[in-house]
């Protein structure tokens, strides 16, 4: 524990230690986000930790990706199988494989998650529509159930303004990469559109490496009264990507039998299509009193194909998304105090459908429906005009049914029901210290349930596919705490601390049998794990023109109990460090933007390493840099240099029991693009 107190003492320090001047303050704290308490607030109100992303830091990076525009977020690692958009995910706070069931992504409060292992596919949330991006960091399942454990992304995505504009751009790089895109935007008397439509098409950095994606996305809004409005939003988005597959450290790559560029799977596809519409109804009954109607629709359909020696399996998904969450927002002050009360329904319903070939026919097919309702209460209440004081609560109900059926091994087919109950907390309390910082501290319960996929194991006897519907859900409580401040115009930033226990954990385990000698894995249940993390950024401007921003967090995550006790969680490294300069130029109608990131990670474990018997995953250190140059609102050119100094690493790896080595997965090399747009 002493090391954990000098660590926050040197972070706390670091925010106080540096000297220089500035015009304005540095750290928004007034910056709107809604992602905290489900409705607006500043940062500076906030009972928890979250950061906010604006569009123009996301121009300023020259960022064509998502994963691009989380390299600076402390306490959120981007990992990436195959190196392309589609395959990009998330982990927020520590959760290593099964990050992606544990980190909730949402556009405008719309989850953007499946109920299969692939959790949120970010290749779908084109970067030139979006408006603003907060990072939550923590349990957030009172507000938005289930996958919430790590914390919530919410994308925010554009809306037209003003005069109607038409944009038209391309970026061209590496690898036979290009993008082009058109977007058209505006509004009038109480009528707004903004529709972007694009297409990505690149080789990749290793051969059948490639992807191709097209997409459209829209957003109208109609206010036809000041008390009354509406909003649809629509999205279409298809791709075609190779899957590489990996490459055996010891036995492939270290003996130079294959390159960092190869592939041993030059057949293996993969593809998706999804579409959905949301409409949301805003109504304000009173003047304390908004009701809120949203509803949406979603269908996602995935393939896969993989061949070896002589044989080959397909599967085929069709994945099913309705929804309804009505909520009321009341904001009738208490005593003279100001009040803000918070009540809504979460429904979901998740109906799916998976056909697995093997040769010419259909070996077996799962059905899974999935149907989700949650209640949930949140108020907000000021003690005083600088005491916030914010509880919540969340009780929710999920049932599955089961069809499953098995064409080869019949007696593996299974029809059944599931039913689990689960309800969540959270209670914080934030102090205004001055107008320029506050501090917090929170205690959050959550909780999440199986996806659809983690019902799956291996028949000892057969080899084949089997239903386990014993997967219990995770639970998880966090205790945090935080300061946020700009203390002089020229420096500002924040430090989050949190200590989190989690039980019933669910993991893939890869020696859950061994028959013949061959190991068999399935998905189970932790003990409990344990995580404790510092998270802080820093920001600072050193005169009108030079700023920089430094980060960094250290997460250290356990097994707490159980035959791995004391071991540590695979694919979560301790330390996450970096920081980024931008030098910004402004002259008549020009204006130039110079950036440079640089950004780290720490040796870690590799997946499914539980026993920690492996050697590490290497950590890497990288180099970033972009030129975004803008005539008026007009024209703007952007060129960026990813990898700059070209390290060979790896954002994912994982271990095989059965081939006793680790399957490595290449990151791309040094990478250059050019983009030009212009808006008439």
């Amino acid at each position: 524990m002493s090391n954990r107190i000098f660590l926050s003492a040197c972070i706390t320090f670091m925010l106080m230690a540096i000297y220089c001047f500035a015009a304005e303050p540095v750290y928004r704290l007034d910056d709107i986000v809604i992602t905290a308490s489900r409705v607006e607030s500043t940062v500076k109100e906030s009972g928890m930790s979250v950061t906010l992303i604006k569009k123009e830091d996301i121009e300023e990076m020259g960022a064509q990706t998502l994963s691009e525009v989380f390299v600076k977020e402390p306490g959120l690692l981007n990992f990436n199988i195959l190196g392309n958009p589609q395959s990009a995910k998330i982990d927020i706070r520590g959760y290593g494989e099964a990050a992606p069931q544990n980190a909730l992504v949402l556009i405008d409060g719309r989850r953007v998650n499946n109920i299969d292992l692939t959790g949120a596919d970010l290749s779908q949330i084109p970067v030139d529509a979006i408006e603003r991006i907060e990072v939550y960091r923590g349990p957030a399942s009172v507000l938005y159930g289930d996958n919430a454990t790590g914390g919530v992304v919410n994308i925010i995505m554009k809306k037209g303004e003003g005069k109607p504009k038409l944009l038209i751009g391309s970026t061209g790089g590496s690898y036979n990469y290009i993008k082009n895109k058109i977007s058209l935007n505006g509004s009038q008397k109480g009528f707004s559109y903004y529709i972007l439509t694009s297409n990505t098409d690149t080789d990749g950095y290793r051969h059948n490496n490639d992807f191709n994606s097209k997409d459209i996305f829209g957003n109208i809004s109609i206010d036809p009264l000041k008390k009354m409005g509406f909003t649809i939003k629509f999205g279409h988005h298809r791709d075609n990507y190779g899957l590489p597959g990996s490459l055996l450290r010891r036995g492939e790559l270290a003996g130079g039998i294959w390159d960092r560029k190869d592939s041993k799977e030059p057949n293996n596809n993969g593809s998706t299509e999804d579409n959905f519409v949301d409409v949301e109804g805003r109504f304000l009954l009173t003047d304390y009193l908004t009701l809120t109607l949203s509803g949406s629709v979603r269908n996602k359909h995935n393939a896969t194909h993989y061949e070896g020696a002589g044989w080959f399996s397909d599967s085929k998904g069709h994945l099913k998304t309705l929804s309804f969450t009505p909520q009321v927002i009341l904001t009738s002050p208490i005593l003279k105090k100001k009040n803000t009360l918070t009540v809504g329904v979460d429904y979901y319903r998740y109906p799916s459908v998976t056909d697995f070939y093997g040769g010419a026919w259909v070996a077996n097919t799962g059905n899974v429906w999935k149907t989700d309702l949650g209640y949930y209460i949140n108020d907000k209440f000021s003690l005083t005009k600088d005491l916030l004081l914010e509880a919540g609560y969340r009780y929710q109900v999920s049932r599955y049914e089961f069809d499953y059926t098995d064409q080869v091994f019949t007696a593996n087919s299974y029809q059944g029901r599931k039913t689990d109950r689960k309800d969540a907390f959270r209670f914080s309390v934030n102090y205004a210290f001055t107008d320029k910082g506050s501090v917090y501290a929170s205690y959050s319960k959550g909780f999440r349930f199986p996806v659809a996929d983690e019902f799956i194991g291996i028949d000892p006897t057969t080899f084949a596919p089997f239903f386990n519907p014993n997967i219990a859900p995770q639970t998880v409580e966090e205790y945090g705490a935080g300061i946020r401040w700009n203390p002089l115009k020229w420096l500002g930033g924040m430090v989050s601390l949190f200590q989190s226990t989690t039980h019933n954990e669910i993991y893939f385990n890869p020696k859950y049998k061994q028959v013949f000698g061959i190991w068999l894995g399935a998905n189970e249940n932790y003990d409990r794990t344990k995580r404790f993390g510092v998270e802080t950024k820093v920001f600072l401007n050193l005169s009108e023109r030079f700023s920089i921003d430094l980060f960094y967090s250290y997460i250290e995550a356990k097994f707490d109990g159980g035959v791995f006790d004391g071991n540590t969680i695979p694919f979560v490294p301790k330390n996450k460090f970096g920081g980024s300069a931008a030098y910004r130029y402004i002259f008549n109608n020009h204006q130039f933007n110079l950036s440079l990131t640089a950004s780290g990670v720490d040796n870690r474990y590799v997946i499914s390493d539980q026993e920690n018997s492996q050697r590490k995953m290497p950590g890497y250190f990288l180099l970033d840099t972009s030129v975004v140059y803008k005539f008026k609102d007009s024209f703007t050119a952007v060129f960026a240099i990813k990898n700059i100094l070209d390290k060979d690493y790896y954002e994912y790896a994982a271990y095989s029991p059965n081939r006793n080595d680790v399957g490595m997965y290449p990151a791309p090399g040094r990478t250059f693009s050019l983009g030009l747009q212009y808006q008439f």
